[in-house]
């Protein structure tokens, strides 16, 4: 009997398992065999079944849009002019006013930033009608936070189109953008670590993003540029006034100093800087425009420099961290740019000045700013703020306070050693302080009952009397708020001493309306607390530092006469006032 005839599929099935479908039957009588068939006829029902299941998947997307137009509370009931305010406020501003210092209280303008996520995009996620509204708001798309393609893969290409849709939707709004490279990854990205060499595919997506936020540099007003090579970094204008709507550059850890302006016929007019790990002198920037700046990690010379090539400066937080490795690669100048007999500079628009370092090697570069204090004139500075864990030059600093005779209102001291005799010698010379910040070190902090007592001592303004330590007239007259931070020595004696004196620093209650008290209205004092290792703060570990009764009750009458008294930890967690009435059994007190 001969052997019925077979397409040639039947073969092998491993063969056609891997490979898939092979050419259709070359039978005699031209017929395909019956798989061939029932295979034809599965294709056929298949096709059938997509169809139904897209009918079904449309219906149920019919079907929830109605039920979220009917159900959402937000779109069913409030017209698209209050909604798409509302969606404004719902997403986070990547260029907030950020913290200036370490003290969370005092914003400048752009000196930090929040970073952003998609979004618009997970507003337009939720239902049709988000979706509609969010697309049509052109506001909710002027933040561009994109990190540009460090691999040939598919999701580079997806990001810029992305970034193209997303740059379409803001209309002609001024844009916020930030483009960050991966610290970690740039390395491989590019292939070696001394090379930065990418490739093909790499160098292509990498010029769509420079040209697509090129394509709109006249509406660009804030830009941030992290974790960048100087070969990625290519802005360039689409038109002849060359960005002119920038007013902020935030440059962070580039890959090397680079001149990110040098395509640009002008050079734009910026009003806020921010430069974190790179050189200045790199920067093509008009100095002579910027009103805002904060500098990290480019040593000293920068700082010296910048008060000259910014005459309009107004806000300046110049921080130092000066290693080891830095000094050995040469990023810090070992000698002063200042000359023990070069003029004095004075600089008449500077406001605010924020003195910070973290670390400092060798141990005796700081003194070098005594040759900036010595050589530097502020008539106009009300703001100043040395946080610093190194030793200080202060008396330099008190030299420097009297030469400027600036008119200080705020004064923040934090981190550093300060003898309280040099402290008062220093308050001595601000009159018209307002506000005055202190942070104990744990080498330091033996000075709070001194300076509490001269407070009390001089709460009342009193010329017949001659005040502790000989002061002459009203110590402070116009101290309004003091805020001191504290090591949490876990000495119950001197946590009393402290909680016993703190209110005779605002005056007697009998003299809170007398017009010669010192206008003292608050009290702001949060605790650092030392842990042992493996130990928490919790509400337990507060709870073992409780405010004695009778000093408790005496600032409460302070509470209730108008004084402001804040006493959150260092976390802003607990708060001791509280816990400390709780445990006494103040509970209706604390409801009132």
């Amino acid at each position: 009997m001969a052997s019925p005839s077979v397409c040639i599929c039947c073969i092998s099935a491993e063969e056609v398992n891997r490979t898939g479908l092979l050419d259709a039957c070359e039978r005699e009588d031209g017929e395909p065999c019956s798989f061939c068939k029932e295979h034809t006829d599965l294709d056929a029902q298949l096709i059938i079944a997509k169809q139904t299941v897209e009918r079904l998947l449309d219906r149920r997307r019919s079907i929830r849009t109605k039920i979220n137009k009917c159900h959402d509370t937000v779109t069913s009931k409030l017209p698209v002019e209050i909604v798409s305010p509302i969606f404004e406020l719902s997403l986070s501003d990547m260029w907030v006013s950020g913290q200036f210092d370490a003290w969370n209280d005092d914003k400048k303008p752009v000196m930090g930033i929040k970073q952003v996520d998609s979004g618009p995009l997970f507003l337009g996620s939720i239902c049709q009608s988000w979706r509609d509204i969010a697309w049509s708001t052109p506001s909710l798309w002027t933040v561009i936070h994109t990190s540009v393609p460090q691999r040939e893969n598919i999701h580079g290409r997806v990001t810029v189109d992305i970034l193209s849709a997303w740059m379409e939707r803001s209309g002609q709004l001024p844009l916020s953008v930030h483009f960050s490279g991966n610290r970690d990854s740039w390395a491989s990205a590019w292939g070696n670590d001394r090379g930065w060499a990418p490739t093909c595919e790499v160098a292509k997506l990498n010029q769509q993003f420079i040209d697509l936020v090129n394509q709109h540099s006249g509406r660009w007003e804030h830009l941030k540029i992290s974790n960048m090579h100087a070969s990625v970094v290519n802005l360039r204008c689409t038109n002849s006034q060359c960005a002119p709507r920038l007013r902020t550059l935030r440059v962070e850890d580039p890959k090397e100093p680079t001149s990110l302006f040098a395509y640009m016929s002008t050079i734009p007019h910026l009003e806020s800087v921010t430069i974190i790990h790179s050189g200045m002198n790199a920067m093509d920037i008009q100095w002579n425009c910027v009103t805002n700046v904060f500098i990290k990690a480019i040593g000293l010379e920068p700082g010296f420099a910048l008060l000259e090539l910014a005459p309009q400066l107004v806000h300046f937080k110049w921080e130092i961290v000066i290693t080891e490795r830095s000094w050995t690669l040469g990023w810090v100048q070992q000698s002063s740019p200042f000359s023990t007999d070069s003029p004095q500079v004075v600089h008449h628009a500077l406001q605010s000045l924020e003195i910070c370092s973290t670390m400092v090697y060798p141990a005796n570069s700081l003194p070098s700013l005594t040759i900036f204090f010595n050589k530097f004139n502020f008539p106009h500075l009300t703001e100043y703020k040395i946080n610093t864990y190194s030793d200080f030059p202060w008396d330099s600093f008190l030299a420097h306070i009297r030469h400027s005779s600036c008119p200080l209102t705020t004064l923040a001291i934090g981190k550093t050693n300060i003898l309280y005799q040099t402290l008062i010698e220093i308050l001595k010379e601000m009159p018209l302080l307002r506000k005055l910040q202190l942070k104990s070190n744990t080498s330091a902090a033996n000075y709070e009952f001194e300076l509490f007592y001269l407070l009390s001592s001089t709460s009342i303004y009193d010329t017949s009397i001659n005040t502790v330590g000989a002061i002459q007239g009203q110590f402070l007259p116009e101290l309004k708020i003091l805020e001191f931070a504290r090591i949490n020595y876990r000495d119950e004696k001197a946590d009393s001493v402290f909680w016993g004196c703190l209110p005779d620093i605002v005056g007697s209650i009998s003299q809170i309306n007398n017009p010669k008290r010192r206008p003292l209205n608050k009290l702001r004092i949060s605790w650092l607390a030392l842990l042992k290792n493996g130990e928490s703060v919790d509400s337990t570990f507060y709870e073992e530092r409780i405010i004695k009764k009778e000093p408790l009750t005496r600032l409460l009458k302070l509470a209730e006469a108008g004084v402001v008294l804040d006493l959150r930890d260092s976390t802003l967690q607990f708060d001791l006032l509280k816990i400390s009435m709780q445990y006494h059994g103040m509970v209706s007190d604390i409801e009132a």
